[in-house]
């Protein structure tokens, strides 16, 4: 199982979000308690678009060998229904470990072989066992997780 990085060429990261994990008790009279009870580095989430993916090759926007369209199409359902929901986003140059927030996508058809794609929400995730930076982006440090030995190499991180 290799855990593959979504290429964001033809794509936009429209918007970002931020959350930290605080747990906050009121106990009455203005009394009351927090604790941070997530990682201190707080979960991202992204929005991706694109007002433009053609599904044809004559327009010479192939990612991964396929028009734009049947790329996301493809990529989008594999990591919906296929074996593994994780893949990995990049963010202002760091990898991320992220998943699809929805099981569908939307769009829009703007003539018979051009498409946008419409807020496709992204929520960061993490691994058990898996090396993350104080950011929460991957770690490129070796590391074993259950006996599986995980190594990052440019853009894929494989498990062996």
């Amino acid at each position: 199982m290799a855990i593959v990085e979504l290429d964001l060429s033809g794509l936009e990261i429209e918007s970002y979000s931020w959350q930290g994990d605080r747990l906050r008790v009121k106990y009455g009279g203005g009394y009351g308690d927090a604790a941070v009870v997530g990682p201190a580095h707080g979960l991202w989430g992204w929005t991706v678009v694109s007002d433009c993916l053609p599904d044809a090759a004559g327009y010479n926007n192939l990612v991964g060998g396929l028009p734009r369209m049947q790329y996301y199409q493809q990529f989008i359902r594999d990591h919906i229904t296929g074996d593994t929901e994780i893949f990995i986003i990049d963010f202002r140059g760091k990898k991320f470990h992220a998943s699809f927030v929805e099981n569908s996508i939307t769009g829009a058809m703007h003539s018979y072989d051009v498409f946008g794609m419409e807020g496709v929400q992204i929520e960061m995730r993490r691994i058990p066992g898996a090396s993350y930076n104080s950011d929460g982006s991957i770690g490129t440090s070796g590391l074993t997780l259950g006996g599986t030995a995980i190594t990052l190499n440019g853009d894929t991180l494989t498990l062996t």
